[in-house]
């Protein structure tokens, strides 16, 4: 099992010891305070020290690390420090009706975009698709089974072959992560950990499985044991991330039997319907809502 970064906090950098003057060389016109070198007072400033507890094998590590400043322009004026741009605060959109796929993807893309251009804020969509099997970069041809009349779509997400459609809640989930860190573990953690919160408000016990992508549950009404609620599936696209997250509240379950979803052949999907719970898209919404700055706070 591979460590998992579990828990980041930063370290204040020790405290720079004040020289004191010199009262033999006041200073004066021919005796001026040197100057500082502005790259230099700027990369300082943007580096940070990191606490970082790793769980590996049953033991507890913790690291001290220095985060590298960001990258500085060549150009970088050595008189005034560009303005820094402000963080602004996370939007969410709900879309209503069942969406197209195809053009929702380029509309997802185009905000990404924009958040990377510091021209629109981190942004997170709640939506319905219609019916679609989608294949990310890992789908095997031979996983996609018989898919009928449904239309089929190659995506740039990470994952393999999965199905949107009525009755999934997908939330679409664009972060700028060279605010937060350019820690692609930790975002994925953090959506895990997201949705468990989730599910756990409705009494569903979701649990990660070693190995395996998405969200598990057990099913009393298998006995093949564990069975997929939710789907991620991520892209980052110069530190920008889209796509996101899938949870089955009550789709039709057998769109899944025309795929090998997720290229696991080990394990069923289930939903909140086939759990006996009954919870509208409006209930987990608010769930969704109120648990997501629990794990990805305002930058």
């Amino acid at each position: 099992m591979s460590p998992l970064l579990s828990f980041i906090k930063p370290v204040s950098p020790p405290k720079a010891k004040k020289k004191k003057a010199n009262p033999s060389q006041p200073l004066s016109r021919n005796n001026p305070p040197k100057p500082h070198n502005r790259r230099e007072n700027i990369a300082s400033q943007q580096k940070a020290s990191y606490v970082i507890t790793i769980y590996h094998h049953g033991f507890i590590a913790n690291r001290i690390i220095t985060m590298p400043p960001a990258t500085q322009p060549e150009n970088l004026d050595q008189d005034a420090a560009a303005p820094p741009v402000p963080s602004l605060p996370l939007a969410w959109r709900h879309f209503a009706g069942f969406q197209p796929y195809e053009p929702l993807l380029a509309e997802m893309q185009a905000c990404a975009t924009a958040i990377r251009q510091n021209a629109a804020a981190e942004a997170v969509w709640l939506l319905e698709h219609e019916a679609v099997y989608t294949g990310g970069t890992s789908a095997k041809p031979h996983d996609l089974l018989t898919p009928g009349n449904v239309p089929i779509s190659h995506v740039g997400r990470g994952g393999q072959w999965t199905w949107h459609g009525p009755g999934q809640r997908v939330a679409y989930v664009m972060l700028d992560l060279s605010r937060r860190g350019q820690d692609v573990r930790a975002l994925v953690h953090g959506l895990e950990s997201w949705i468990i919160a989730s599910l756990a408000a409705f009494g569903i016990a979701g649990q990660r499985r070693d190995g395996l992508p998405g969200i598990w549950v057990k099913n009393s009404k298998s006995d093949s044991g564990l069975h997929k609620i939710a789907a991620i599936g991520i892209r980052i696209s110069r530190w920008v991330s889209w796509h996101g997250i899938a949870i089955n509240l009550d789709p039709d379950l057998d769109a899944f039997d025309a795929i090998v979803p997720c290229g696991v052949h080990d394990g069923g999907v289930t939903s909140f319907a086939d759990l006996g719970v009954s919870a509208s898209m409006d209930d987990l919404d608010h769930v969704l809502k109120t648990q997501f700055p629990v794990f990805f706070p305002n930058p």
